[in-house]
């Protein structure tokens, strides 16, 4: 919003400040860390192109309207829409409160009201109860689900074939690179040398939803 882009700016007069997970582009940040969420908007968007079991309605997920990664999710799936090779169309965003609970409440009524849902995308929080909905409606085997995070109940859901995919995005490297960064700017007084620190857009599938990788950064295993 204006009032925390406005308020980071007010803090970065005096103090350096980084975004993390999601950003605040307007801003006088230091830099951001997270995900390029136009690219894993994207990758999903092309997953689903790949996968999809019949033509109908996307339905993406997000918290709220006002954060910039889960809109920027949307907005990279929208842009590979059209060259699925089955016919979709993607509804508008339906809101979560980034609560499990809304989610499935949001998820069920869907189900009940609309039997065209070819699929349906957890940009934002709220993809467990999105996909214990989906799982109690019987429906898994007929509408994809794709959301983000690997969440030991989402890992449950993948494996059980509720969840066609879900995205990591090393939450673990999110944590530990704006402190490193701040570090060095403020001990060693190196300036970050990028704007933007992308982590990894890591697809899992059922195949490989106990994948462990090491940080190349870190060392740390996500």
């Amino acid at each position: 919003t204006p009032e925390g882009i406005e308020y980071i700016n007010r803090l970065a007069a005096q103090i350096p400040v980084i975004t993390y997970n999601t950003d605040f582009t307007a801003s006088k940040r230091l830099c951001f860390v997270g995900q390029d969420h136009i690219s894993a908007g994207r990758t999903a968007g092309n997953l689903l192109c790949n996968s999809l079991r019949r033509p109908g309605w996307i339905v993406p997920l997000i918290s709220y309207t006002n954060i910039l990664a889960h809109t920027q999710r949307v907005d990279g799936l929208r842009s590979v829409l059209g060259g699925c090779p089955i016919e979709v169309r993607l509804s508008p965003p339906l809101e979560t409160a980034e609560s499990d609970r809304q989610a499935y409440h949001v998820v069920s009524r869907l189900l009940e009201s609309q039997r065209d849902v070819a699929c349906i995308y957890v940009a934002g929080g709220g993809q467990v109860g999105a996909a214990d909905a989906l799982a109690d409606s019987g429906r898994a085997s007929q509408v994809m689900m794709l959301c983000y995070d690997l969440l030991p109940k989402t890992i449950q859901h993948l494996k059980a074939g509720v969840v066609d995919y879900t995205i990591g995005q090393q939450p673990f490297l999110q944590g530990y690179l704006p402190v490193s960064i701040l570090y060095e700017y403020l001990v060693l007084g190196r300036k970050p040398q990028k704007e933007s620190y992308y982590t990894s857009i890591d697809i899992r599938l059922r195949e490989n939803a106990d994948f462990n990788g090491i940080s190349a950064v870190t060392g740390a295993v996500f």
